[in-house]
């Protein structure tokens, strides 16, 4: 949060649009040592992951003695994607054109005795996949929610330093009724915190894999498919597998990437009322830009609203991948595979991308009260027409008030005076008012309800949340 006044050479300085801004944030301690969300979904990474659960299914089979020990403890040995060389893995994947057989015969060769032959035993792909996405889909969310409650504290320090700053309200893109800048990023911090609590909610259901074979009725496992499910469960952290099969059910996935498009159009406003806010014509506030920021190739005096623009464009992106991520659950028969975990990596990436632009726009972003005030004087006065009628119905009825009121709003529009001028030009009216009432109905800063107040109560839920958060 700062304050400050545009100056000629502060306005002359410009940002080049074709220049990539990198943005840098800390990650929350909660997430300090988890890799980054490209990484989670990197080719090394994901290969890992598929390695660890086989490795775990091999412990949860050797326990349940389906498998040699001696098998799982050569397969937990080299449960390590140094043992998928890249050029081997591809020529693999060339030669039998499937990837968890390609992942299966490559690593194979790197065992000691028949070890081998008991990776995967008793899977089918997809069991491993959709576990491995449950994992990562959750370390994702762990991420994402980490950035979140940095950025709600930029707001609620915003909010803060704003509580009491005067600001013009405006709906259907009209000047209405004064509000405080603070109170417009209280209605941020909500959200905001509503869409962290979709997510921790989300991930109750998206909380556990699954070990059900082809086509779910546990078939290659035997009667102890039940048990070694539940112990590669175990094995892996996750929660106790649900009764059902949901290979060809992809409800859950498809709430997932429901709330990150719905997050991502949280921000897409956000972005989009500081884009509009620090257009020319308003000028109440201002991305913070280096000082070195050029805005175009051919206008020197640009400075254009970068980092705003980014999270409008990325939450349009995310709310198509989820789109397509719906279309999951729409399979034939036990399953169909007409999935594409890309659209999870990337429904994740970019999402993470509007995290780290929302980041340094909100904790950094400029506000200028006077313009903001400038703004609330600019329709001499009839943005108090509601007081004003409220005062007068007092005296002549509501219903009478409200009809007289917009008759002299609507004079005073077109002959371009104050409204109260127009009342003080009506001795029908203004007969029932006093000077100190007059005064006190045209003073903006007096007709803003208790929008302070709404803002401290929105940072105290906030905190009485925060005390909580665990992810």
């Amino acid at each position: 949060m700062k304050k400050g006044r545009r100056s000629v050479a502060h306005c002359a300085v410009v940002f080049l649009a074709a220049v990539v801004l990198v943005f840098v944030s800390s990650v929350h301690s909660f997430a300090a040592q988890s890799p980054s969300m490209k990484e989670l979904f990197g080719k090394s990474h994901s290969n890992q992951i598929l390695l660890d659960i086989e490795a775990a299914l091999a412990r949860a089979q050797a326990k349940t003695g389906i498998i040699p020990q001696a098998a799982a403890d050569e397969i937990n040995r080299k449960a390590d994607v140094k043992y998928l060389p890249a050029e081997e893995l591809a020529n693999e994947y060339k030669k039998v054109g499937h990837p968890m057989v390609a992942i299966i015969n490559v690593w194979a060769r790197y065992m000691d005795g028949n070890a081998g032959e008991f990776i995967h035993y008793g899977a089918t792909t997809q069991d491993i996949y959709d576990t491995s996405y449950v994992i990562q889909l959750r370390a994702a969310a762990r991420l994402l929610l980490s950035d979140m409650r940095d950025i709600e504290m930029a707001m609620i320090d915003l909010a803060r330093g704003h509580r009491d700053t005067p600001m013009m309200g405006r709906t259907l893109g009209q000047h209405a009724l004064p509000i405080t800048f603070g109170m417009k990023v209280g209605v941020w911090i909500a959200e905001n915190r509503r869409n962290m609590e979709r997510l921790k909610d989300s991930m109750k259901r998206l909380n556990s894999g699954l070990l059900k074979g082809a086509v779910g009725s546990y078939a290659g496992l035997g009667e102890k498919g039940f048990e070694v499910e539940e112990l590669l469960m175990k094995e892996l952290g996750l929660a106790p597998p649900d009764p059902a099969d949901w290979h060809g059910v992809k409800d859950n996935f498809a709430e997932f990437a429901n709330v990150l498009a719905v997050l991502g159009m949280t921000y897409g406003k956000i972005g989009q009322e500081i884009f509009l806010l620090q257009s020319t014509d308003l000028g109440e506030v201002e991305e913070k830009l280096p000082s070195t920021a050029v805005g175009s190739s051919t206008m020197p005096h640009k400075r254009n609203p970068v980092k705003s623009k980014t999270l409008v464009v990325l939450a349009r992106e995310i709310r198509r991948h989820a789109e397509v991520i719906m279309d999951w659950m729409v399979s034939i028969h036990e399953r169909d595979q007409i999935t594409s975990a890309d659209q999870l990596a990337e429904i994740c990436i970019k999402t993470d991308r509007l995290l780290k632009a929302a980041k340094p726009l909100l904790k950094d972003l400029i506000v200028y009260p006077e313009a903001m005030m400038e703004n609330i004087h600019k329709t001499k006065g009839l943005i108090m027409s509601e007081k004003l009628m409220l005062v007068l119905g007092e005296k002549i009825g509501k219903h009478t008030a409200h009809e007289t009121v917009r008759d002299v709003s609507m004079e005073a529009y077109r002959k371009k005076m104050t409204l109260k001028d127009a009342i003080l030009a009506r001795p029908d009216l203004a007969k029932h008012l006093k000077k100190e009432e007059l005064d006190e109905i045209f003073d903006p800063v007096k007709y803003i309800g208790l929008a302070p107040q709404e803002v401290d109560r929105v940072i105290a839920a906030t905190m009485k949340y925060r005390e909580t958060d665990r992810f």
